[in-house]
């Protein structure tokens, strides 16, 4: 994956240089390599357009993704300490935890097979996908994050929570209660499968 030798030097960076200059370099990196497939592979095409094959559209994304990682925002939000292990936590990883940190997974829920044993499939992680009458599970490899849409059905909301409806829901909840129902039964046995894919505990 070509984002992985891009990773390791711009964290190693940001210790000699401001991180607006590192920024400004992963910028530049990635327009030359675009520039560089236009000119030697890239199939003819108008001046102002440039098409890439599908293994390659998402590189803009990943590279937008690694900007954004803590240690390169320079968020005043994290302290030292957790900006330093979370550099030194990425460019410790592999090709598939470090692709799973900058896209993660989008595992819908509202409409999971109760009856099956497999994680439903993910689906592409974008904004469009989260739809309002919908419930997801975004996993990035290190966080689990669980998005209930405003109308997201009540007989789901039930079943993991044991509420009505999502309004009684307290917003700021870390924690999912063990309930003797299908839903919940369902989404622990596939938080309980990705969890044994990481090497690492998830919050």
């Amino acid at each position: 994956m070509i984002l992985i030798p891009c990773t390791p030097p711009a964290y190693r960076a940001i210790l000699t240089q401001p991180l607006k200059s590192v920024r400004e370099i992963l910028v530049n990196q990635t327009a030359h390599m675009l520039a560089c497939y236009r000119k030697n592979c890239g199939t003819p095409s108008a001046s102002s357009q440039l098409i890439l094959p599908n293994t390659m559209k998402v590189f803009p994304v990943y590279m937008n993704s690694l900007m954004k990682t803590a240690p390169l925002v320079g968020s005043t939000e994290l302290s030292t300490d957790e900006r330093a292990h979370q550099r030194l936590a990425v460019m410790a990883m592999g090709v598939e935890e470090t692709q799973l940190l900058l896209y993660p997974r989008l595992i819908p829920l509202h409409n999971m097979e109760l009856d099956s044993e497999a994680v439903p499939a993910p689906l592409r992680c974008t904004e469009e996908r989260l739809s309002e009458g919908g419930a997801f599970l975004l996993e990035n490899g290190h966080a689990l994050f669980l998005w209930l849409g405003q109308a997201c059905p009540p007989d789901l909301i039930q079943g993991l929570f044991n509420l009505p409806s999502i309004a009684h829901l307290q917003p700021d909840s870390s924690v999912l209660p063990e309930l003797d129902s299908p839903q919940s039964r369902k989404l622990r046995s596939i938080i309980s499968s990705l969890l044994q894919q990481r090497p690492n505990s998830m919050k």
